[in-house]
């Protein structure tokens, strides 16, 4: 080996040992599968170590590319061989992965059915690609590389009618590779050429939607030191609020309770988000009486009002109610006799203040409305009362 090749990085080698498939599954629109590759890699310079950074693995039937995953970063010493094991799923075997399946057509489902019906077998091809980083020790130097390894035309035979199959031949195959020096040098290949234009696009990319997200980022805090949710806050009036079917003794318990609330929104510029919540009735500030949700996302745009219909009765939050002691039951009887009763409406909402919904930008707040001092004036010997007029409530601001 000479001083030269030293001097200058080789491509790492890849060896090709195992191939695996389960869960084959072809239907008229969608492919399932699973690869299970086994490789070996090797590095071949004396006095450059070699960092895979980022690493994908696909796999293909004739030029149509059918599911890409991840493989974790990892390190190859001066002259170390490791063993890595790739797992490639049209499901993505992570969040990443998830987010790019691939659509496969019809005509390459079609065409993968028939080969395995003839004769039980079906050709595919392995491609993987690399960012790493070239460190050589003599000079203390870095060189970002770009490889492409494939292993072209593999057999996997099939059991019949199972989806699971293997490698025919059964390996080892080296790999063909092709290797691109980000600065230096690139093998004269047309794919190492379309690699490279890739990997340049791809940080233009990058370095625009950096740019763009945090001019995002800045707007939005800027806007918020001017009109957010400290400033202007949401402002909250309850319209109605009614009891009926009362019906209370030293041992039992039972009311339904309506709420007519209006949410408004001072702010100029910013649409407040309401996410469900729940509410409940209090007697005495710290009693709580019942429950009710509200299931469905509130927007209220700039310098508008949403009212909300909130009803309170057993079935409500699922039928989960709170607990009412005997003692409070006994005081709400005693109380009830003078012809009217006291409650309160609190709720825990969480929000946020976004300038585009689609944007997803925008602040994320806690909101603790409290609507105290609700006087029921009860009609009559009936268990129906009501309070008379409206009541502006409170909503303190968020920390």
């Amino acid at each position: 080996m000479s001083l030269l090749s030293q001097v200058h990085p080789q491509a790492p080698n890849v060896q090709l040992n195992s191939l695996f498939m389960s869960k084959f599954n072809i239907s008229n629109t969608t492919l399932g599968a699973n690869w299970d590759i086994t490789l070996t890699i090797d590095n071949p310079n004396l006095v450059t170590w070699v960092r895979f950074n980022h690493v994908k693995g696909s796999m293909s039937y004739k030029d149509n590319i059918l599911a890409i995953s991840s493989v974790e970063p990892f390190m190859l010493g001066l002259k170390e061989r490791r063993t890595v094991r790739v797992k490639i799923s049209t499901m993505g075997l992570g969040e990443e992965d998830r987010d790019h399946q691939l659509v496969v057509k019809k005509r390459v489902l079609d065409e993968m059915m028939s080969k395995r019906r003839e004769d039980g077998a079906v050709h595919f091809s392995m491609q993987m690609f690399v960012w790493a980083t070239y460190r050589t020790g003599l000079w203390e130097t870095q060189q970002d590389v770009v490889m492409s390894p494939q292993c072209l035309d593999l057999k996997v035979g099939f059991s019949r009618g199972i989806g699971f199959g293997s490698w025919i031949s059964g390996g080892p195959l080296m790999c063909s590779e092709e290797l691109c020096m980000a600065s230096l040098w690139c093998k004269k290949s047309p794919d190492c050429s379309k690699i490279r234009g890739y990997i340049l696009l791809f940080l233009i990319v990058v370095s625009l939607a950096t740019v763009i997200g945090f001019s995002l980022w800045f707007l939005g805090n800027y806007v918020d030191s001017k009109s957010g949710p400290g400033t202007d806050p949401l402002v909250l009036r309850l319209d109605a609020f009614s009891l009926s079917n009362f019906e209370v003794s030293n041992s039992s318990f039972s009311a339904e309770w309506e709420a007519k609330l209006t949410f408004g929104n001072q702010n100029g510029g910013l649409t407040v988000t309401l996410n469900p919540f729940e509410s409940y009735v209090y007697y005495k500030e710290s009693e709580a009486l019942s429950c009710a949700s509200v299931d469905a996302m509130l927007h209220v745009p700039p310098r508008k009002q949403k009212t909300l219909q909130i009803k309170f009765d057993p079935t409500s939050c699922g039928g989960e109610q709170p607990y009412v002691e005997d003692r409070v039951m006994k005081e709400l009887s005693e109380d009830r006799k003078s012809g009217h009763l006291s409650f309160s409406l609190k709720m825990r909402i969480d929000a946020s203040y976004s300038m585009r919904e689609l944007l997803g930008m925008g602040t994320q707040v806690t909101l603790n409305p409290n609507c105290s001092g609700l006087k029921v004036q009860f009609e009559g010997a009936k268990g129906e009362g009501k309070i008379n007029g409206g009541r502006k409530c409170t909503i303190p601001l968020p920390k």
